[in-house]
Parts: C-alpha cells; structure tokens; sequence
C-alpha cells in the first residue's frame, strides 16, 4: 500500500483550491494510490461527486473537511456514518451561528470515536488529546510549514505525526495562483495578500519520491497515512434514497393511503370515459403503483401531493407528468394514457436515483408554498444550492481588480472581448484568469430546489443560511442526488399566473365557471387556429418571435405536434425543426431503420423527447432500461467524456449485432449526440403544452381579459406597450387610470382593458392602497377636492394623477369637465392648504375666475405625459399618431405579406424587440420584431443593415422600414435593406 494524501483541496474550497476533482483523482491513480482524500474548507461542497469520481478510477474515498477559524484551524476525516452526521451538524452550526474556538474543540471533541483529527495546533491537539484515542489524533507535518522544534514537541507530547502536503494547487510554482485567489476572496490586491500562515511553495500534489524524500527523517509521519486511510470508511452513499414521511407514515401505511387516495380520485378523472379505456387506467395505475410501493416511494408522493394542494393552480412538469398517479392526485394535468406518455423515464424497477417531480405554481404564491414547507418540516427541509464558479468573464473581471483596473474599464473591456484591442496588462490578467477558472466562489439558490428530510435535515448534508433567508444544503442538484436525497422542484410561473387571472375574470365577466384543473381545451377551434397561425403574442412558451414563426411553418394546430414545436426549438435539436415541420404538412420521410418505426413515427422519423434516446439504445443495441436511461443522463453531464465513450461502443456493437448497416448507426447516434444540449422529455413538453393551449384558449375567447391579466404579472416576452398594441389589433379599448375604477392591476371587462394605477411612474405604493381602500370602504371620489382630502397625496402624485387623466370619471358623463380645470384644482387645493391664496381677495372665487382663460390639453401633450408618466403609449396607440403614413399608397401591413413574397415593400413599424446573433464569419446581425396596426412582423438585419442602422435601431419607436419579403415553409421575414426613424413630434 503505498503512502496516501490525506489533506487535498480542490476547486470546492470556496477559493482556496486550483484543482479539478477529475485531475486529483487521475494525479492519484497515475502515482499507484490506493486512496485519496478531500478535505475542502469550511464545507463538504464537492464530496459526492468526489466519491463518485474516485470510484470510476478505482480509489478509495476518504471524506473529510478542513475547519478553519479566525484562531484555530484542524483536518477532520470521517472514520463512519456517525462521524459524517457529526461533522454536517459541526458545520452546520459553523455557518448558521458561527463558532468560537471554544465551543468548535468541544464539538470535535464529541467525535473522538467517529473521526480522525488532525492540526498543527498544539493547544487544540493537547485538549482533543484528553478524549481522542493516539490512532486518531495527529499532528499534521507539512514540508516548509515544521520545524525541528515542533517536531521535538510532538514527541514530548507523544502524539502521533502525519504527513501531508496540504494541497491547494496542483503542481510546484502555482502559489501565484493560490495568492491571486486569496486577494479574490479578501478584495485587495495582490500586493496585499499575505497566504504565508496557510500556504507554502510545497502545497501542490508532489510525486512518490519527493513526497517520501520531503519525510525521510520521519518515516513515521508517511506510515500513519496508510494507518489513518485503513481506519476510514469507504463506503459512502449507497443506494439508499432518503425520503420525507407523511404524517409519520410508516411504508406501508404510506402504500395504502397513496392507493386509496389514487382510487378516489378515478371518478375525477376519468368518469367520463368507456370500458376499454378505463382499462388501461386501472392497469397503469396498478402497474405504477407496484413500482412505488416496491421502491417505498409512497411517502415522497403524499408530500408532494400535500404542497399542490395548497394552491388551486399548478403545472406539474418533466418526467413526473409521465405518471397517472401524478395526474390523479392533480400534480399534473396532461393524461398519460391519451398521450401516449413513457413512464420509465421517470420510474422503474431498475432505476436506483430518487424521482424528481417539478411543480410550477404562480409566481405570486410560490413563496407561501415554501413558507408552508419551512414551517411544517421546520428543521426537515431546505433548499438546493446553486454553486458559482469562476467562469470566463467572471474570472478576467475578478483578476482585473486584483490588479487594480477601474471598474469602468473592466466593464469596457469584458463587455467586448474578444473583438477589442487589448495590451499587455490585459493578456497577463485574462492569461491568469483562464489559470482559476472553474473555483467556487460562493453559493446561491436553487430556484426552486427542496430537499425534505424525515428526520433533523443537518444529519444528511451540510446547511447554510441564504442572504434571502432560507435554509440552502452546500450541495447542488446533481450532487443532492448522489447524496440519496430527493429534491422536489416548487417553482413560480408568471404565466400560470396569468391563466389564473384571466379565468377569474372571465367566470366574474360571463358568469362562467371554469376550474383550471379540469380545464383543457386541445380541441377548441379557435385555440387551435391560433396555435397554427401563430399570433400566439402573450400566449405561455410560445410567444417568442423564432417560436411564433415556427408555428406559421408547421401549419397545425394539434396539440401532438405542438408538443413536438416545444421540444424542436432547443438549441441542440433546431436543424431538424425545418424537417420535421415539413413532415407535418405531408412531404414523405423513411425511417432510419424499421425496427425504429414504432418510436419515431409520432416525431416525423426524428429524435425529439429524451427518453426516446432510452427507447432507441433499448430497441437497436439491446441496451436495458437502466443502460438506456443512463445513457440519456449522460448525455446532460459535464463530465460525461469516459463514460460516453462506454456507451457508444457498446451502441455500435450492439446495433452491428443485429446486422444494422454502420451509415444507419452513425446517423442514429449523431442524432443522440444532439441531445448532449438543452433537451426535453415528451412529459414536460406535453405539460407546458398544455398551458400554452388554456393561455391560447383565453386569449382567443377573452382578449381583454387574457391581455390585462399579462400586462399584470409582468414578466413576458415583450413590453406593456406591445402587449397593448396587441390587445387593439384583437378590438379591445384601452382606458386610461381612473381613481374611481382602475385596481393596482390591469382589469379586463370584455371589449375594454382599464389600465391599472401600477402603471402610473411616480405613485407610491401606499397611496395606491389608499385610494383602493377609501374607494371600497367609503364610496366613489365626487370630485378633486374630495379625493385630495380623503387619500392625502402628496402635490406631486396629485399631478402625475391628472396628467395620467385619472380624475376623468370626475368629469361628468358629458366630459363636461376640462382636464386643465381638474389639474388647477389640484394646484388651488395645495395653495390653499399651504396658504399661499390667503392675501388674495376673494380667494374663494380664484378658481371660477381662471376658467375662462384655460385652454384645454391639446393630445400631443397628452401623449407625451403618456410616454413620461406610464413608460410609453398606453390608452394612446402609436397608429393614432402615423395614421398618415399607414394610409400611404407604397405603405403596406404586416399581415400581407404572404401575398408579397420576394416583393420589396415599405411598412410601418413600432420597434418591439430584438435579438442578436453572429454569422459563421463572426458578424453580427439582427432579428427584429416590430408591428402596425395589422399584426407583429418578423424582420431580419444582415451585418451590412445591422452596421448601418443599429444606431437607429437603439434608440427604438417607430420606423419606416424597406425591404424583401421573404418566405420559409410559410413563415414570413423581411430582410431589411433600409430603414428611417420618425421623430417623437408629440414631445
């Protein structure tokens, strides 16, 4: 057995380690180890892919941390599973309380059975040495950090040596590095930093003969590395999963409550079906069932099925959505039987890793649900973190201000690599960045990540404190799941939200009764004749320009091929979009092979869901379920390069096997090799699918409703504006804010949409609550001055209010009322409250006198206190303003131009948004989308145009824009060849 290193950073020490875990790992195989520890800082952040990792190159882990202090610092290494329960507790407290000296040796020294300890501080080994065993108590020798006089005092003590090289780079001449990271994490440069206490020119991974030379005058400090790495577990987390229990369900009693629960709900879901198809349910149910009790998995759905029950509105997505027992509890709402929905992908009776079943819920009550879960399991639960690295631009940008650069240049020169110029400072600091690229630097969290424990949730891993106030695991999704934890995915979706809203204002408007969970409207003619038109505008997941235009190509509005158009668009999977669309409207495709007919004939003969990689691998090279399924895992991996390879020889032997031709091979895993990028399975795309139809669903039967509802969660595609400018191409009125009828939120009321006071720039939050309260406890405003009195704003809101044309609804049925005469009545309210009218006579009568000389607001003036105090044109639309252009004779509308293809036309257009791509030489250009009073269109700036008019294009507004219409499989684009802005007239 050779000698071992037992004190070993790697880039998880939070900016106190240069090395991979992959390279470690390798350094260790090629020096003949038989173990290798990982003794990160202040955390366990790395170690299940370390076990992991160690495992696939045939070492022994050994699982550890170094505790450092402000005044102590000591190796801890995990003998057993209670020693890692204790050392997750220990730093546990570390990072939510923060530990004294003290109170960290009284903890460890509660360890002496379960762990092995040691430090080069005297004073802390003397007090652990009263409890701990001489096997696990050591001090610690590094070359350049003892000396003769520690080692005279070890021996006086009788306490045992161990060498180490405390490694934190990777090879000789790399402390550079170390430093640089070190004045990273303490924010000076590298002048200041000073790593003398910590670090030496010997912490890097040495060779046999240096390590054994560096202790050649004590030889016992190498044997007690073989001693220490003896008595040390190896054996971490094993297959057995970690699941919450429900009420304190024992498995069976879980089973049974799952069951019933499941049965009850039949009638549900499906009471209105045949004999033949209730079949096929019951024999799903029965089969999916078998497998959960088997794997004793009831008890993660129960808790699941208790977090959706809170809420009304959910869309449970990814492989879950595959489940009956998911759609019967009402976790998910696409039925697995009607769409054909693979199970296996996400249970079966090979598969060891945990279920994972993400839930989105609105985005307004997806903190109550947590709130929920950290109150219930208060102690049990916490979320998943999210590890953040030091990548490229990160890294140039962290090394820059170690070497002292200007936060302005460094913005200047990372925003523009690496088409910019750069001197010889600059290519030494972006060389050193690329030498610490890929270090932790700090956790984040999950964005919706749970972990539930059944019992105290720092007995399984290592919990820190979010700056957002929630408990966080040191451990991201990938690792949670190596660890045997069962994450659970509750996340907040505005557009659910916004299906929410506008079906409540649709059963208020037409005395409707819709329930969202039932709610599926896939068969609904105008739904579907939006879906293949693709004026999907607002409309969840496929409102995107490039996604709209792919609708217009594929031409069909079943909820089948939609499916397929969520799943096409991934990056990965894009060059068969154009296939597979001309496929769906009837151009004649082969198989690949035959044996693949049966998997491949719902998507055109192409590889479009994840787990059709598993049914492929499993049909053409005999891979099993559990072959397959890892395969189609590995694919999404980081470090996937070893394993892959496995996979692929075993793919091509096996399909040779069957005597299938090697062209025929080589497509069919080049294909499976696209999925290496963003994928989806045919569940999640199915479930989002869904969404989409009942958002589609809502917006063609109730525009007004369906539009307000976006505008009012926010956070779509496009701006209010565009949003707006959509709602009037569908015959919908826009009012402006009304004191007496706007909510914080936009309202829709069948062919009109009041615009919400959350629109309005300038009005505090309160004085929105205010005037909702005053106007539902106590009536309607009679007039300014009975508004002014009872809300009290402040003179500025009181303006911005009249500019807004708040007070119209006080200006009589008739409009008899001027807008100038409610703004000076503002103006008289305030001077008299501030007593400026008093030396005037007859103050009383200032207002009456004035009338006669008031001009009314003409509508420029309006527009533009439009523009300045909502953010843009709102009850105004920008049309009003360049009717004369839309009426010219060379002028043409969006919606024509199928009738234009290859025409060079002149339209009208308000900017919208913009995306920006490179050519293949590098250049950029420009897709855009702007919109008349027609439609929205779709334009495209090669790098001559872009060049030429993204100055313009900057500034946005409206545009008279040139150009060639232009067609693909039915989607129409305008390549632009010309382009001039109209002045902003009514500023």
């Amino acid at each position: 057995m050779n000698y071992c290193q037992l004190h070993v950073h790697s880039v998880y020490s939070p900016m106190k380690g240069l090395s991979s875990l992959e390279w470690l790992c390798e350094r260790a195989l090629k020096l003949g180890h038989e173990h290798i520890a990982l003794t990160d800082t202040n955390g366990l952040y790395g170690i299940p892919h370390f076990i992991n990792l160690a495992r696939e190159y045939g070492l022994i882990p050994i699982i550890g941390c170094e505790v450092v202090l402000e005044n102590l610092r000591l190796v801890i290494l995990c003998r057993n599973q209670e020693g890692f329960r204790r050392l997750t507790r220990l730093l546990t407290r570390y990072h939510q309380d923060g530990l004294s000296r003290d109170d960290c040796l009284e903890l460890v020294a509660k360890m002496s059975a379960e762990t092995i300890v040691f430090s080069d501080d005297k004073e802390a080994l003397l007090f652990l040495g009263k409890v701990f065993k001489k096997e696990a108590l050591y001090y610690e020798v590094t070359k350049g950090m003892a000396t003769n006089k520690d080692l005279l005092w070890l021996k006086e003590q009788q306490i045992k040596p161990l060498a180490t090289s405390r490694i934190h780079m990777s090879k000789k001449g790399e402390d550079f590095y170390y430093r640089l990271l070190r004045a990273i994490d303490d924010n000076c440069t590298i002048e200041e930093i000073d790593t003398s206490g910590e670090h030496s020119t010997y912490c890097y991974f040495p060779n046999n003969s240096e390590f054994k030379r560096w202790f050649e005058l004590i030889p016992e400090a190498l044997e007690n590395t073989k001693t220490v790495a003896r008595l040390c577990r190896s054996d971490w987390f094993g297959n057995k999963l970690i699941f919450p229990s429900f009420k304190g369900f024992n498995p069976e009693e879980a089973s049974l409550a799952l069951r019933q629960k499941c049965l009850d709900q039949l009638d549900w879901r499906y009471g209105e079906v045949d004999s033949e198809v209730l079949d096929k349910v019951q024999e799903r149910l029965s089969y999916e069932l078998s497998i959960i009790e088997a794997k004793d998995f009831s008890n993660y759905f129960l808790v699941v099925d208790e977090f959706v029950s809170q809420s009304g509105i959910n869309c449970g997505r990814g492989s879950g959505a595959a489940s009956i027992v998911c759609y019967l509890l009402g976790i998910t709402h696409v039925d697995p039987i009607k769409h054909n929905l693979f199970f296996e992908r996400f249970l079966n009776e090979f598969r060891v890793d945990p279920p994972d079943i993400d839930v989105d819920f609105p985005w307004d009550e997806r903190d109550d649900i947590l709130d929920y879960v950290f109150e219930k399991y208060a102690g049990r639960a916490a979320m998943v973190a999210n590890h953040n690295f030091l990548r490229d631009r990160s890294a140039i940008r962290e090394v820059a201000k170690v070497y002292g650069i200007k936060e302005d240049e460094i913005s200047y020169i990372t925003n523009r690599l690496p088409r910019v110029e750069i001197d010889s400072t600059w290519r030494q600091i972006i060389t050193h960045a690329l030498k610490i690229e890929g270090c932790l630097r700090h956790l984040s969290v999950h964005c919706g990540g749970v972990v539930v424990t059944p019992g105290p949730i720092e007995d399984y891993a290592p919990v820190e404190w979010a700056t957002k106030g929630v408990p966080v695991i040191q451990w991201e999704k990938d690792q949670t799941e190596i660890a045997g934890l069962v994450k659970i995915d509750l996340l907040g979706n505005r557009s659910l939200a916004v299906v929410r809203d506008a079906l409540n204002m649709a059963n208020i408007n037409y005395q409707k009764n819709y329930d969202y969970r039932l709610f599926n409207p896939v068969d609904d003619p105008k739904t579907k004749e939006m879906m293949k038109l693709g004026t999907t505008m607002g409309v969840f997941y496929v409102e995107s320009p490039g996604t709209r235009l792919y609708l217009q190509k594929q031409r069909s509005g079943e909820f089948e091929h939609n499916t397929i158009a969520g799943s096409v668009i991934r990056p990965a999977a894009r060059r068969f979009a154009n296939i597979i669309a001309e496929r769906i409207n009837g151009k004649p495709f082969e198989h690949f092979h035959p044996i693949l007919k049966p998997i491949l004939d719902e998507t055109f003969g192409v590889l479009i869901y994840q787990e059709q990689v598993t049914q492929v691998a499993m049909v053409m090279a005999d891979f099993d379920v559990i072959e397959g399924n890892d395969l189609r895992k590995v694919l999404g991996k980081k470090h996937k390069e070893k394993k892959l390879k496995d996979y692929k020889d075993k793919f091509f032997q096996g399909a040779f096997d069957k005597g299938i031709d090697k062209k025929v091979v080589d497509d069919v895993w080049a294909m499976i090799l696209s999925f290496a990028g963003y994928s989806f399975c045919k569940p999640h795309s199915a479930s989002y699918c869904l969404v989409s139809y009942k958002a589609a669903y809502l917006k063609a039967h109730y525009p007004a409703e369906f539009m307000a509802a976006v505008i009012s969660n926010q956070g779509g595609f496009y701006n209010s504006t565009a949003y707006l400018e959509e709602a009037r191409r569908f015959g919908v009125e826009i009012l402006p804010p009304d004191i007496n009828h706007s909510e914080n939120h936009y309202v829709g009321f069948k062919n009109y949409i009041r615009t919400g006071l959350m629109q309005v720039k300038g009005i505090r939050t309160k004085t929105i609550e205010k005037i909702i309260f005053e106007r539902r406890e106590n009536g309607l405003f009679v007039d300014v001055a009975n508004f002014l009195k009872r809300v009290e704003p402040t003179f500025e809101e009181a303006r911005i209010l009249a500019k807004a044309r708040a007070y119209n609804s006080l200006r009589g049925e008739a409009k008899e009322t001027a807008l100038v005469e409610l703004m000076w009545e503002v103006y008289f309210h305030y001077a008299e409250k501030k007593g400026s009218l008093q030396y005037l006579p007859e103050a009383d009568n200032q207002l009456e006198k004035v009338k006669p000389k008031m001009r009314e607001y003409d509508s420029l003036q309006l527009v533009d206190w439009e523009h300045e105090h909502m953010g843009g044109f709102v009850s105004f639309s920008s049309w009003q303003l360049y009717r004369h252009v839309l009426e010219r004779d060379d002028v043409v509308r969006g919606i024509d131009f199928p009738v234009l293809k290859d025409k060079y036309v002149r339209l009208f257009g308000d900017f919208i948004t913009s995306k920006a791509t490179r050519t293949k030489k590098g250049d950029t250009m420009l897709f855009v989308s702007f919109s008349d009073d027609s439609a929205v269109y779709e334009t495209v700036f090669f790098p001559e145009a872009y060049y030429a008019f993204r100055d313009l294009l900057f500034l946005g507004g409206a545009f008279l824009v040139e150009g060639q219409v232009q067609e693909d499989l039915g989607s129409f684009v305008l390549q632009v060849t010309n382009l001039q802005r109209f002045a902003q007239n009514w500023a």
